[in-house]
C-alpha cells in the first residue's frame, strides 16, 4: 500500500484475499450477520494501527459464520459481542451463580445486589450470557437453544453492552435488518 500521510486518498499496490467464503454471499441469514459483526468492528474499532490478534479472530470469525449450522449462525452475533468486548479490553471476569445472578452492563460483572442504574439483566438472560462466555470455542453455539425473542433480547443486550464502553459507538442500523430476517 502507498501511504501518503499528507492525503486522505490512500493506494493499494497489491492486495490477496485471505479467505474466500463459500456460502456467506447465498445465504441471506449467514451474510446479515456477518454484516452486523462487521458494522460493530466499525463502530468499535478507532486505531489505524495493525492489531493481530483482533484480525485473526475476525478471520476466524468469518470462516466460522460461512461454515456455521443454522443454530450456530444465529446465536453468533451475541457470542461475537462477547468475545469481541474482551480482545477490546473490557472483558467479563466474574462468575454467574445462584446469588450473583445480575449481570451488571456498567461494571460489566456478574453480582448479587441490584445496580443503581437501569443497565443491567437479571435471571434466565444473565444466566445464558454467562454460559456463552464458558464456551470453549464457537461450535458449542450448536448447544445454546434459544428462541427467537430470548436471542433478540441478548443481541440487544450485548450491543448495549457495547454501547456503554465505547465512546461514540452510535446506532446499528445492520440489527434491523437481521431482526427482519430472522423474523
Amino acid at each position: 500500500m502507498y501511504h501518503q500521510p499528507q492525503k486522505n486518498l490512500q493506494f493499494i499496490k497489491e492486495y490477496q484475499f485471505a479467505y474466500i467464503p463459500v456460502c456467506l454471499q447465498q445465504q441471506v441469514v449467514k451474510n446479515a450477520v456477518v454484516c452486523v459483526m462487521i458494522e460493530i468492528v466499525l463502530h468499535t474499532i478507532k486505531q489505524q494501527e495493525a492489531n493481530e490478534p483482533l484480525y485473526n479472530f475476525l478471520q476466524q470469525t468469518i470462516e466460522f459464520a460461512d461454515a456455521a449450522t443454522p443454530t450456530q449462525i444465529a446465536n453468533l452475533p451475541i457470542a461475537f459481542c462477547l468475545q469481541w468486548s474482551t480482545l477490546l479490553g473490557f472483558e467479563i471476569t466474574s462468575i454467574y451463580s445462584e446469588d450473583d445472578c445480575i449481570f451488571d452492563l456498567v461494571d460489566g460483572s456478574f453480582t448479587s445486589k441490584t445496580p443503581n442504574h437501569i443497565y443491567y439483566v437479571e435471571g434466565e438472560l444473565a444466566k445464558i450470557i454467562f454460559t456463552i462466555i464458558e464456551l470453549d470455542n464457537f461450535n458449542q453455539l450448536e448447544d445454546i437453544k434459544l428462541n427467537k425473542m430470548l436471542r433478540k433480547q441478548l443481541l440487544e443486550v450485548m450491543v448495549l453492552f457495547l454501547r456503554l464502553h465505547v465512546e461514540h459507538f452510535g446506532n446499528l442500523k445492520s440489527i434491523d435488518i437481521l431482526t427482519t430476517i430472522l423474523a
